[in-house]
């Protein structure tokens, strides 16, 4: 027999719809090596093999899935002559026809057992493939509201570090104002800004300032105000720079240099941004001890 006529031998053979003494005879012939027959039961068996998936996954109602079921069942306990394509053993019947017979037998139970395969993936595979993404999907969305938690406490935390810096800063002024070594020199606004003024608070017991200027315009683009404080020795030395806010006012806490000698004066003037070692701008606020000390 040649490789061409047992090509259907071959699909038989890998449904497993062969009579004993035919498995035996093809058996032989694959274990001579043939590669032609050895191809085409590799190619049956992955025919085989993917049957149950060939069609596309669906979710079947109970009803169709309790039919499957039945049919199944009356399938695989029918007797031999009652299953879909058998035919009775007839020594009249050519080989041929009764091999066609078998075929068509192996492939209705290749096709049975397809349907367990599928009836099988629909009732456990695929619900759990569900049910994989559905808690995949509620990680991703925990994992989004654990990073959002975390941004909000971080912001929250910055601005409670913020809060309570202003907080000591506000028990500080409190404190100064409060002390009997505190001197307050008044400015007042220059030509540039008659309206604007200024107050600043000298500690000399802790040796800080506190500013407080008022009815300041803004600096303008590029610009920003500088405090001075002018010694005895007529010594310029800068002490901060400062924005004002919406209403045109700005507050400093500033410690005192230990090099500034006996304060003369106390000048704000605009500046270009970042501020400068000596003043270059207009005088905006001026003002002076009214009992200089020594």
């Amino acid at each position: 027999m040649s490789c061409e006529e047992r090509a259907e031998e071959i699909l038989e053979y890998a449904a497993n719809a062969l009579d004993a003494g035919e498995r035996e005879a093809v058996a032989r012939h694959l274990d001579t090596g043939c590669p032609r027959c050895a191809g085409a039961l590799a190619e049956a068996e992955s025919v085989l093999a993917h049957l149950a998936l060939s069609v596309a996954p669906l979710d079947p109602s109970p009803a169709v899935r309790a039919r499957l079921l039945a049919r199944l069942e009356g399938t695989l306990h029918a007797a031999p002559s009652e299953m879909p394509g058998a035919t009775r053993r007839d020594p009249a019947t050519p080989r041929a026809a009764r091999r066609r017979a078998r075929s068509r037998a192996g492939i209705a139970a290749a096709i049975a057992a397809g349907l367990v395969v599928v009836v099988s993936y629909f009732g456990i595979a695929h619900p759990l493939a569900r049910e994989v993404e559905r808690l995949r999907s509620e990680r991703e969305a925990l994992l989004n509201r654990e990073t959002a938690l975390e941004s909000d406490v971080a912001e929250r935390d910055q601005r409670i570090a913020t809060l309570e810096s202003e907080a000591a800063r506000n028990t500080e002024t409190v404190r100064m104002l409060r002390s009997p070594e505190v001197e307050v020199i008044p400015l007042r606004g220059s030509a540039p800004q008659p309206g604007a003024s200024g107050r600043l608070f000298f500690d000399h017991a802790a040796g800080r300032w506190y500013f407080h200027a008022s009815q300041l315009r803004p600096a303008g683009p590029g610009k920003t105000y500088e405090l001075w404080f002018i010694n005895s020795a007529q010594q310029k030395i800068p002490a901060a720079t400062f924005d004002v806010d919406a209403n045109g006012e700005a507050t400093l806490l500033i410690d005192v240099p230990g090099s500034t000698g006996i304060l003369a004066l106390a000048a704000v003037t605009d500046e270009p941004a970042g501020g400068v070692k000596q003043p270059t701008g207009e005088i905006q606020l001026l003002g002076q001890p009214t009992t200089p000390r020594s």
